[in-house]
């Protein structure tokens, strides 16, 4: 009988099988002797006892498919649920295989496992030929409900003579059977729904990739409860704020206590935190109760964050459907007494506690480390050779600026919701942007204690410096700049005053003047970070200060940030002679970065808002009974309502939907307040804000501003600096650029103003066909990488944080300069546009969460936009090419500690992707070929690009870019080119640097695989933990690859390797036959070392 998921009422339930002390039990059977086949049965050969032992023998002419010898059962009640050790004696004489012999035949010693519904046949090998005693082991675990343990010793499919004696089964640690208790599948098919699996995520973020097969996780051995046995219950997933259906309690309670020195759990956390997390409930046989709290950071952590922790290390490390890393904890808990109850508590906070195993030993099992994976050169990873100057030679292959500078001038939004200069509102404008702080890059590296190590020079720091600097960005093709967090470092106060500091605000004026004289737009953040104008270090104010949060409530706190802001943009600039308030090449504010932290994070200060959210309710309810009713609440009056938390927020339900009204309300005035005081200042450009967190409350705010903007990251480090998920974006469907299409307001400018596929992440080289492609194609208005794209100096390694010093991700940055500004991919003519209510949001639920991953994946095949239509707002036409669609489905988001949000995948319900896919086809906006099918296979609308989640697989064809990222062993034939080896996971593209890729007298090839710094260190090959960040030089995973490209110049061409800086080598080989030139390059051979450019010219 399937049990009720009852959070309310306590999980009370008896186990019915046996139980006996973990202390070992053995079971021994000497074997010798005239009696020594007593209790035996004998099938299919001769057997006989003896002194020594039982002998076997089968002539080969009597071989048998099957398994024939002897059989004996064993005492199932002494064996259930317990983790047994077997051993026998053996020796043979001329044991020999028969034909087409298989890896199972041959002596068989092993056990013949029954349980309802399966059959297991854990054993020990038995070496073929002639020897003497010897003594073979196994260890395997027997389940909680097996029927019958029978031993089994003899011959499959071989013949000879076997002798056995003296065997022994130890039956030690007791592994406890879950499935009475577990609530939860390990797959999830619905997110959000109550029900399913694991964290009711939905699919791309559930444990459908966890490896259930294995007896031993983490050196400990746990029985997992099948799914497919217990009515698709697998675990207990307890009750959390994400999970309001999971248990509050549950208990197990053994018919014989239980005896053993430890408690083993095998469990994880998602939205996992630190402090308690849950606790456990142990009661002795004679009634004693001991309470232990699970702490996080402990016991456990997040699932996302699997490592080693004081009490616990991984147990299991997969690979989820959104491409993250995850895994399970083996955690330690010593007892101080036997058990014959166990329960198992939520904390009840937002981290929601899911066991899958617990095991009760004597043993004290200690972590199982992997072999420390160090990356040296060798083998396939050899030195990367840098120029002296990381900057790019003018007139290169990889030089991207245009031979004339035009005028900057004002930016505006045209009619259609684009940007545009003010001389030429029908024609709309991309910018392909590079961004940085004014201080330089530093590199925060956090190994138990936080440490700051500038990796570079600062290139901003002389006028001589940011003129180099400003050339490079030209030469990089980037035609904006965003100077990120300015109050950072021009912030200080004097005798409580704010005063910018001169000497930055002078590197600053000239910045402006030197981008304004190169063509290049200014996109600036008014505010950032916690410590508004102060001057305050961010990294060491810890919880003392949070302007983010404080200037919504407090005035001390606002006019600070208001003069600050004030001081920079009404000073006169000495380099222009004008403010920057009126510069036209100030093209766009951010309020302030990522001002959702404000109200997504615990901060000392939530007491601050308490008065506003009190004169919010009293303004709503009109009296304390009301709002008793409407919360379920009794307070006796309104001063009684405690600050507002974000728990309450994550809750729902109705106090949860009025916070949100609340706290919508004050970010529209945050809104109004920032635009004010930017016009009242005489500012006529652009403004935007919020630009970070995915949920649909925030697309709802976000209709207020004049520009969207988004943040969003791949492989985004944990919050200690030392943790990476190794998944593939392009395996989890493109979640990278998906996160940010979700936001896309209709009719508004939308730029993506931070985005990374982040180092040292081994399928960085996806980032450009695998986000920059797919932002083309939805003719996203502005993409901005982050940070530090561009520099002038040399580093002391590759840092996530420093773009530029990571060719991987430079070579990124290279090809999405000609997929998006260049405008190689063509944009989607049709639009997918969501419609949303707010106030259904607030009613559902649903504020939140974000678009359902389907809906999301819309944007793979045409331009996704979402457009609210609650009472008042007007709508946009919508034309033929537009399909108008409700809003159905829902992704959780996670705002994590580290500093970005992202959403976990969920299938959505009353969503039919594939249905909608077939009804744009229908009405005219895919056409009827288009392959886009299932979850996993995307076709663009223009046929241009193709996304096969499965193989990893991305590609683009277009007449002037050409080419793929794709696993090891990929061929592919497109319109141009033709891909026919490729040894080594990587990208490889060919772009015409004139006219198309048939005609072009100059191109470019394009190899990226993956680069990391010499004597980067791991705790493991699955490369998710760094030990140790490596230096100089860099080492670059080399490869193999053959290409084949069609061009009418073939026969004239000559391929040049190139240097970083687009210095050619030597020519290389070049095969040409009838208009074909062919390119094969082993990269690990070439004269000078590896490249990652190649130049084919006439």
């Amino acid at each position: 009988m399937r049990l009720p998921m009852n959070k309310t009422v306590p999980l009370l339930l008896l186990l019915l099988c046996s139980a006996f002390p973990a202390a070992a039990q053995a079971i021994s059977l000497p074997m010798t002797g005239t009696g020594a086949l007593k209790e035996w049965s004998v099938r299919g050969c001769e057997a006989a006892p003896g002194r020594e032992g039982i002998t076997l023998k089968l002539p080969r002419e009597k071989l048998s498919r099957g398994t024939v010898g002897i059989f004996r059962s064993l005492p199932v009640d002494r064996l259930r649920g317990r983790r047994v050790s077997c051993s026998i004696e053996v020796r043979a004489e001329n044991l020999v295989p028969g034909p087409q012999a298989k890896h199972f035949h041959g002596g068989k010693f092993l056990l013949w496992i029954k349980s309802p519904g399966a059959e297991l046949y854990p054993g020990g090998k038995i070496a073929p030929g002639s020897y003497g005693w010897q003594r073979i082991s196994f260890r395997t675990n027997i389940p909680a409900d097996a029927e019958t343990v029978l031993l089994t010793l003899g011959f499959q499919n071989a013949g000879g003579k076997l002798e056995f004696r003296n065997f022994s089964a130890e039956a030690d640690d007791t592994m406890l059977d879950l499935s009475a208790i577990a609530n939860m599948d390990f797959s999830d098919e619905t997110a959000g729904d109550g029900k399913g699996g694991w964290s009711d995520q939905g699919r791309d973020s559930d444990a459908r990739n966890f490896d259930r097969g294995r007896e031993v996780y983490g050196g400990v051995p746990f029985v997992l409860s099948d799914p497919a046995r217990n009515g698709g219950r697998s675990v207990l997933s307890m009750y959390s704020t994400h999970f309001p259906n999971g248990r509050k309690e549950a208990e197990l309670r053994f018919k014989t206590p239980l005896r053993g020195k430890y408690l083993y759990l095998l469990h994880a956390l998602c939205w996992g935190n630190t402090g308690r997390t849950g606790e456990l409930e142990i009661t002795s046989s004679t009634g004693k109760t001991r309470t232990v709290d699970v702490i996080g950071g402990r016991h456990v952590d997040d699932w996302w964050r699997v490592r080693e922790l004081p009490e616990a290390w991984p147990g299991a490390k997969w690979t989820a459907g959104n491409g993250s890393s995850v895994g399970l904890f083996t955690a330690r808990f010593a007892l101080d007494s036997d058990i014959a109850r166990l329960k198992f508590r939520s904390a009840g906070g937002e981290a929601l506690w899911i066991i899958a195993g617990a095991t009760i030993s004597d043993r004290k099992y200690t972590p199982v480390r992997d072999t420390e994976y160090v990356i040296e050169a060798g083998g396939p990873w050899k030195p990367l050779k840098r120029p002296e100057s990381p900057c790019i030679l003018p007139g290169s292959a990889l030089d991207l600026s245009s031979g004339t500078i035009r005028p900057v001038e004002r930016i505006i939004v045209n009619a259609a919701g684009r940007f545009a200069r003010q001389s030429e509102p029908e024609k709309a404008v991309r910018f392909y942007s590079a961004s940085g702080g004014l201080g330089g890059t530093i590199h925060f590296m956090h190994n138990g204690r936080r440490e700051s190590l500038r990796i570079r020079e600062n290139d901003l720091d002389s006028h001589e410096k940011i003129d180099r600097f400003v050339r490079e960005i030209r030469r990089q093709g980037y035609n904006m700049y965003r100077i990120h967090m300015p109050n950072m470092s021009l912030g200080n106060l004097e005798q409580g005053e704010v005063k910018l500091k001169p000497a930055e605000l002078d590197l600053l004026d000239y910045l402006v003047s030197a981008l304004k004289k190169n063509g290049i737009y200014l996109m600036i953040d008014a505010l950032g970070g916690p410590t508004g104008y102060s001057g305050a270090n961010r990294w060491l104010v810890g919880g003392t200060m949070e302007h983010r949060y404080t200037m919504y409530f407090d005035a001390e706190s606002r006019k600070q940030c208001e003069e600050g802001m004030r001081q920079l943009f009404t000073h006169r600039n000495p380099y222009t002679g004008t403010r920057l308030i009126d510069d036209p090449v100030l093209a766009l504010i951010t309020g302030c970065n990522e001002q959702e932290f404000a109200f997504i994070r615990n901060h000392d200060f939530h007491e601050l808002g308490a008065p506003a959210w009190r004169r919010f309710l009293r303004e709503k309810y009109g009296s304390a009974e009301r709002l008793n009713a409407a919360w379920k609440t009794a307070f006796g009056a309104f001063s009684e309502v405690p600050a507002f938390t974000p728990e309450q927020y994550a809750a729902r339900g109705r106090r949860g939907a009025d916070l949100d009204e609340f706290i919508a309300r004050q970010e529209r005035g945050m809104i109004r307040y920032f635009t004010q005081k930017f016009r009242q200042w005489g500012y006529k450009g652009l403004f935007t804000n919020f630009d970070m967190t995915k949920s649909m409350h925030y697309s709802a705010v976000r209709g207020d501003l004049e520009v969207v903007t988004m943040h969003s990251y791949f492989g985004h480090l944990s919050a200690d600096g030392t943790q990476q998920s190794q998944g593939s974006m392009v395996g989890g469907g493109a979640p990278l650029f998906r996160d940010c299409a979700s936001t896309r307001i209709a009719g508004k400018p939308f730029m993506i103003n931070e985005y990374g596929h982040l180092f040292w992440n081994r399928y960085r080289y996806e980032e450009a066909l695998g986000f920059t492609a797919f932002a083309a194609m939805n003719d996203v208005d502005g993409l901005m990488a982050h940070e530090g794209p561009a520099a002038i100096s040399n580093a002391r390694m590759i840092d996530t944080w420093a773009i530029y010093w990571d060719p991987v991700k430079c070579a990124q940055q290279l090809q999405g300069y000609f997929l998006f500004l260049r405008g190689d991919i063509s944009p989607a003519c049709g639009e997918a546009r969501i419609r949303f209510s707010e106030q259904e949001l607030r009613r559902t639920g649903a504020y939140p969460d974000a678009l359902g991953s389907a809906q999301s994946r819309l944007s793979l095949v045409t331009k996704l936009t979402l457009e609210q239509n609650d009472s008042g707002k007007p709508l946009l036409p919508a034309g033929k090419g537009v399909a108008i669609i409700p809003l159905s489905g829902n992704s959780r988001v996670e705002n994590n500690t580290a500093g970005f949000s992202q959403t976990h995948e969920a299938a959505p319900s009353g969503f039919n992707l594939a249905a909608e896919l077939s009804a744009l086809k229908k009405q005219g906006i895919l056409p009827e070929a288009n392959r886009s099918g299932g979850w996993t296979l995307f076709e663009s609308e223009t046929g241009e690009l193709l996304l096969d989640a499965n193989r990893k697989l991305v590609r683009a064809d277009t007449p002037r870019f050409q080419g793929m990222a794709a696993p090891a062993g990929t061929a592919l034939k497109l319109s141009d080119i033709e891909i026919t080896r490729f040894t080594t996971d990587g990208n490889l593209s060919v772009i015409a640097l004139d006219g198309t890729i048939r005609t072009a007298k100059r191109l470019l090839v394009v190899y990226a695989t993956n680069a990391l710094n010499s004597g980067m260190t791991f705790t493991d090959r699955t490369m998710t933990v760094r030990k140790h960040p490596g230096k100089n030089p860099t080492l670059v995973r080399t490869g193999t690859f053959t290409l084949i490209v069609r061009n009418e110049n073939a026969s004239q061409m000559k391929a040049y390797p190139l240097e970083l800086n687009g210095e050619r080598r030597a020519p290389i080989p070049l095969f040409v036959s009838g208009g074909r030139l062919e390119l094969s390059v082993d990269t690990g051979t070439l004269p000078g070392g590896p490249v990652l450019y190649f130049e084919i010219a006439r």
